[in-house]
């Protein structure tokens, strides 16, 4: 449970927000995602779809490019392996993977993902 300007009860939960959270912190940036039949907000922290698949895209991209090209997480990787590392849900990943994959930037097999230049 979370206070919105001191006025406003509100909820954010687990699948939204993936930092850890402690009492009397502020978090700016959360937008209203909808209210609760009792009143209370429901946050999230996440933009939107379109930005959100850019962001997760770029961070795959980014370890890959740090990591010789390779890394061990693929679509078949643990949910929660997935979100510790990259801070998202398995199916944002599985997504971003995809929009890589149609652009031709990286491959994947049963035993990871693979930036294509890093293949030659």
């Amino acid at each position: 449970m979370v206070a919105v300007d001191d006025k406003y009860a509100a909820v954010i939960l687990r699948n939204e927000y993936y930092n850890e959270l402690h009492a009397g912190e502020f978090i700016d940036g959360l937008k209203v995602k909808g209210i609760y039949e009792d009143g209370k907000l429901s946050l999230t922290p996440r933009a939107g779809r379109a930005e959100e698949m850019s962001e997760v895209a770029r961070k795959i991209k980014s370890h890959l490019e740090g990591k010789d090209g390779k890394m061990k997480y693929n679509d078949k990787s643990d949910p929660e392996d997935i979100r510790k590392f990259f801070g998202t849900s398995k199916k944002n990943f599985k997504r971003a993977l995809g929009v890589l994959m149609k652009e031709g930037v990286i491959e994947q097999d049963e035993h990871g993902t693979y930036l294509k230049e890093s293949l030659n």
